[in-house]
C-alpha cells in the first residue's frame, strides 16, 4: 500500500510474459505507476548515445528524488560534495590549520554563488541523466530477482520493492532539510571548540 493506493499486480500475467519478455513485464512491476513514461525512455535511450533524457522532477528535486528513487551511491556522492562545502564554510575559523587561508577566503567571498552553481550543475546533470540512472538500476534489480526466483515471486518481490508513494518523497525532503541542519550544528560546535574536545574522548573508547 503506497500513498493510499495500492497496485493491482496480475502475477498470472507477468508469469505468461516472462517466457517472452520477462525483463519488460518485470520492469512494468518495478517501475509502478510511471513505468509507461519510463519504457518509453528506455525505448528512445537505446538509439541515443548519449543517453540523455530530461526529467522535471530529478532536475528540480536533485538530492530528494535520488532518495525517492533509491539511488543511494549517487545520492552519497551528492550530499558528500555538497555538505562538505557546507562544514568547511561553517567551521572555517577552526580549519585554517587544516586548509589554506586562500581557500578559506575564497569560500567565504564565493560561498552563495558557488553553492547555486552546485544546485544549478547538479540539478541539470540529474535532469539530463535521472532516468537512464534510474533505469540502469532497475534493470539490475529485474535482471537480479529473474535469475533468482520464480517470476511469480520476482513480480511480488519487484512490486514492493518499486512504486515509492508520496511518502517517501517528502521523507526524502525531511532527511536532507535535517542533515544541512546537522551539518550545519556540527560546524558551529567545531567552531566552539566542543567537537574537538569530544572528539577525542569518543575515540577513547574505540580503542
Amino acid at each position: 500500500m503506497r500513498g493510499g493506493k495500492k497496485l493491482k499486480v496480475d502475477l498470472g500475467a507477468i508469469k505468461r510474459n516472462y517466457v517472452n519478455d520477462g525483463d519488460r513485464a518485470l520492469m512494468t512491476v518495478y517501475l509502478g505507476k510511471h513505468a509507461d513514461k519510463y519504457l518509453l525512455a528506455q525505448e528512445i535511450m537505446a538509439n541515443l548515445p548519449r543517453k540523455i533524457y530530461w526529467n522535471w522532477a530529478a532536475a528540480l528535486l536533485g538530492p530528494a528524488w535520488l532518495f525517492y528513487r533509491k539511488l543511494y551511491s549517487w545520492l552519497f556522492i551528492w550530499l558528500i560534495l555538497g555538505l562538505a562545502v557546507d562544514f568547511v564554510y561553517f567551521a572555517a575559523p577552526r580549519l585554517e590549520l587544516i586548509i589554506s587561508s586562500e581557500i578559506l577566503e575564497i569560500l567565504a567571498k564565493y560561498y552563495v554563488p558557488l553553492s547555486l552553481l552546485y544546485l544549478l550543475v547538479t540539478g541539470i546533470s540529474l535532469g539530463c541523466w535521472g532516468t537512464y540512472l534510474y533505469l540502469r538500476h532497475a534493470e539490475s534489480l529485474v535482471a537480479l530477482y529473474r535469475s533468482k526466483a520464480p517470476a511469480s515471486i520476482a513480480a511480488a518481490l519487484l512490486e514492493a520493492k518499486g512504486n515509492p508513494g508520496a511518502g517517501r518523497a517528502a521523507a526524502g525532503v525531511l532527511l536532507i532539510l535535517f542533515l544541512y541542519a546537522l551539518t550545519y550544528g556540527l560546524a558551529k560546535l567545531w567552531v566552539s571548540g566542543s567537537l574537538q574536545v569530544q572528539l577525542p574522548i569518543c575515540l577513547q573508547f574505540l580503542v
